[in-house]
């Protein structure tokens, strides 16, 4: 019980984290684009009002699938054994995949307009590179923290 809580909570750290990083990017997104955006999409639909509503549902639903994604494909939690290589070309498949799927799905921008879809290219590239810092960040600074917790352990052990 114990671990599923514990796993729960990381979850929603992680999707929390995700979202947080997306909506600050499309907030931005939003701005710098302003009105003359607004009539392309929904998503910037208000300009630089702010974001939609839906939009910042259909954001937590996208973070929470990117999340769920990564625990798949970047832990051991469910697939054992399988290269690094492959885990991240899956992943990055699996994500572009389900944002196109959704932005299809929640009718993001219409299909057929090209200059809208290489926008939608270059909000999703910074959001991935805006995410990864931060999750990149974090795994270091969790990293140095277990790395002096084992340090002072080694150091007591030797001083027994």
């Amino acid at each position: 019980m114990k671990e599923k809580m514990k796993y729960l909570n990381w979850l929603i750290k992680e999707i929390m984290a995700s979202f947080g990083g997306g909506i600050v990017t499309l907030a931005l997104m939003s701005y710098l684009l302003g009105d003359g955006v607004a009539q392309f999409s929904p998503v910037f639909g208000l300009g630089k009002r702010g974001i939609p509503l839906e939009i910042v549902v259909q954001f937590l639903l996208l973070a929470a699938f990117s999340v769920i994604v990564k625990d798949v494909f970047m832990t051991d939690r469910w697939i054992k054994n399988m290269s690094v290589f492959l885990r991240k070309t899956l992943y990055f498949f699996v994500i572009i995949l389900g944002v196109f799927v959704m932005s299809r799905l929640f009718k993001w921008f219409p299909a057929d307009a090209a200059r809208a879809w290489i926008f939608f290219g270059a909000f999703f590239a910074v959001a991935m590179i805006i995410m990864t810092i931060m999750t990149r960040t974090k795994e270091i600074s969790e990293n140095n923290k277990l790395q002096e917790a084992l340090e002072e352990f080694k150091k007591k052990k030797k001083d027994e």
